[in-house]
């Protein structure tokens, strides 16, 4: 269960890194 919320989590922060890139290329 512990490993489940850790890769929910590590997805959560890759979809985050992944705006951010978008962000930046469009600013």
């Amino acid at each position: 269960n512990v490993g489940r919320l850790q890769q929910h989590t590590l997805e959560l922060i890759l979809h985050l890194n992944s705006s951010n890139k978008c962000v930046n290329d469009i600013s």
